[in-house]
């Protein structure tokens, strides 16, 4: 891993990479030209893709485009998905070493790595392959079930915090045929024991999710006060749907969590957002969504774009409700 640090004050400030043999926990500090240094290293070619993206005119075009990294933004951001693809567009599952050893595979000496960014000042998140490592070796050392659940919820919520980054550095990662052995394709939930996974997520943030059978011109809504702070969210769920109910859920989560107050943002801008914001999601897991999408958000949007900033702002969302939906998945 290259590790960058800073030196100096006003016109000497230098950022200096640092090399495995060389300092050793130097003192990290924010600096516009470091930024510079990492996004001209990392982050050109995946902004590039972001922007050109953003410009497209057929929809249609745009949901293919971000559908391609949408599966790794669990556990990463839209920038480093962005890049994993940008570099390996075959990838399919991507940890770092460690995590890889967790799950109990080791990464060939000769192995292609992939750069992603990794943030330097912030409380660590612990992995799921490292969660799910350590609550197996708890169990073998005989700890109650209380004390196990209590270390599983503490490491949990680390994949939920939000913290902004001032400083960062290249780190490695590596696909699934990067590694000795057979790794089995990735195993997605059903529809119903996702949707029980989403709704869990949201009334841990919301509180007040409300499921009805009556259509009102929608199938659903976030509900506001008059200061335009989240009282819950209503979802219509007929018997028999799977997907419409999860697409609707993932829908109103995402303007819950942007803040979407339609007397502050145009309607069609908080739509297309939470749209497409409920698209990443469905597509991390598997659910074809691409049909329904495209109709809404082209309803919507009319002769409007989504701009670079509507794609980054819906994609962190989707990155959150993935998080979240999966803390009660891995349950």
């Amino acid at each position: 891993m290259t590790e960058f640090f800073t030196r100096g004050k006003g016109e000497n400030r230098k950022v200096i990479p640092i090399n495995e043999k060389g300092l050793k926990n130097p003192r990290v500090m924010e600096s516009p030209k470091f930024q510079e240094v990492t996004k001209d290293a990392l982050l050109h070619d995946a902004h590039e893709k972001l922007k050109r993206i953003s410009e497209m005119d057929d929809i249609e075009v745009v949901l293919t485009n971000l559908k391609e990294f949408s599966g790794f933004l669990g556990k990463y951001s839209p920038y480093n998905a962005a890049l994993i693809i940008q570099q390996d567009p075959q990838a399919t599952r991507v940890f770092s070493k460690d995590d890889w050893k967790a799950l109990g595979y080791e990464v060939r000496e000769n192995a292609r790595p992939i750069a992603v960014l990794v943030p330097y000042g912030v409380p660590k998140k612990y992995s799921l392959p490292k969660i799910a490592k350590t609550m197996e070796k708890l169990k073998k050392e005989g700890q109650s079930e209380e004390y196990i659940i209590r270390k599983y919820n503490e490491m949990m919520r680390t994949q939920n915090a939000r913290y902004t980054p001032h400083t960062y550095g290249v780190g490695r990662v590596y696909d699934a045929k990067s590694v000795n052995g057979d790794v089995p394709p990735e195993q997605f939930a059903k529809n119903s024991e996702l949707y029980a996974a989403m709704k869990e997520a949201a009334k841990s943030k919301f509180k007040n999710i409300t499921e009805t059978t009556l259509e009102s011109g929608s199938r659903g809504y976030t509900d506001l006060d008059t200061e335009g702070n989240v009282r819950g969210l209503v979802v219509m769920k007929v018997p028999n749907e799977s997907k419409a109910p999860l697409n609707t859920l993932a829908h109103e989560m995402s303007h819950a969590i942007m803040g979407h107050d339609y007397r502050k943002i145009p309607r069609w801008k908080a739509e297309t957002e939470a749209e497409l914001s409920a698209y990443l999601v469905l597509s991390h897991y598997g659910v074809d969504f691409d049909k329904e999408a495209a109709a809404y958000i082209k309803n919507w949007l009319k002769d409007n774009k989504l701009g670079e900033e509507s794609i980054d702002r819906a994609a962190n969302t989707a990155r959150q409700i993935i998080q979240m939906t999966d803390q009660h998945l891995s349950k």
